[in-house]
């Protein structure tokens, strides 16, 4: 039996090298891909079999800020740039877990769209929707504790 260790601030995320700090309590980071990389084909008699190879390798990340998080300006301005054609508003996205080795790389991303914008008793963050360019994945393992 392996123990293995855990740490939510082994893992970093950067926006064209500009590091995304300030998740939320409670938050996490999701990296999610927007497709299979594999669809099949049955014929109707059930005999053969055809793996269609599919080339789409793009993914939504999704985070929340806390509302006093520097990145959430520059999150803003990265929007902003991209909805009025200013240049910008597409940036390479890099994530990586130190604890597993795990990496995700896409040299172009956006921002969906803004945050809804809350105001309650306490702060509830911002939740930020990214959309990335084709991405490089390399899913790694945790290392045992001892």
């Amino acid at each position: 039996m392996a123990t293995f260790t855990y740490s939510a601030d082994n893992a970093f995320l950067t926006l064209n090298g500009f590091p995304i700090n300030g998740l939320q309590e409670g938050s996490e980071i999701s990296i999610t891909m927007d497709e299979d990389v594999v669809s099949k084909q049955v014929d109707i008699d059930g005999k053969n079999v055809t793996f269609n190879k599919l080339n789409n390798n793009t993914a939504t990340i999704t985070f929340t800020l806390n509302d006093g998080a520097d990145a959430n300006a520059l999150l803003s301005v990265q929007y902003q740039a991209f909805k009025n054609n200013v240049a910008g508003g597409v940036l390479p996205i890099f994530f990586k877990d130190g604890d597993t080795g795990t990496t995700f790389i896409s040299g172009g991303c956006t921002i969906m769209t803004l945050p809804s914008i809350v105001k309650g008793r306490e702060s509830s963050g911002r939740e930020w929707v990214l959309t990335t360019g084709q991405a490089e994945v390399v899913i790694g393992s945790a290392k045992t504790a001892f």
